[in-house]
């Protein structure tokens, strides 16, 4: 199936630039990123009131679960975000890689009030289940970052990895999963 915003089923999009407004944007795959099969580019998102969710194993803004699926950085300066996965994505980053690709590179966040929820075994910021994403850096912002089950709060999901976390700045609660 198709993301909420960006790329459609085996669909390529490049970045995904959100500067305001109020997005409301749910999916099977990812509310804000790539699906099913489906590659794109980098997600900034500058401002604005956007709540995200993913029915299914992929990440609420970022990489969906599965079969290739990727997106490039994503990149928060600033807004209002609640990004929660269902199942095994993260809230914020990668998918559930179980059968290859749930994929996301770096997480950059400088600002915002975000709220990043795993329902299943992801992180609420970085990887999913079985999903990797290469760096977090985070520089300001207050986040909430809640992994579900074996996930971490921020950084990978269950039986996943992550290369490096950075936290310069900010307010945060990241809470792991059980």
């Amino acid at each position: 199936t198709a993301a909420g915003i960006g790329a459609g089923y085996e669909g390529q999009c490049g970045n995904i630039n959100i500067y305001g407004g109020v997005i409301e944007s749910e999916s099977d795959e990812a509310a804000i990123g790539a699906g099913h099969k489906a590659k794109c580019g980098d997600i900034n998102i500058y401002g604005g009131r956007i709540n995200a969710l993913s029915r299914g194993g992929a990440a609420g803004i970022g990489a969906a679960a599965y079969d290739a699926s990727e997106c490039q950085n994503i990149n928060i300066y600033g807004g209002d975000i609640t990004a929660k996965s269902n199942s095994d994505g993260a809230g914020i980053g990668g998918g559930d890689c179980g059968a290859g690709g749930g994929v996301c590179q770096d997480i950059n966040i400088y600002g915002g009030n975000i709220t990043a929820i795993s329902g299943g075994r992801g992180a609420g910021i970085g990887g999913g289940a079985h999903g990797s994403c290469r760096d977090i850096n985070i520089y300001g912002g207050d986040i909430t970052a809640t992994g579900g089950r074996l996930g971490a709060g921020i950084g990978c999901g269950g039986y996943a990895d992550i290369r490096n976390i950075l936290i310069l700045g900010g307010t945060i609660v990241a809470s792991g999963g059980d």
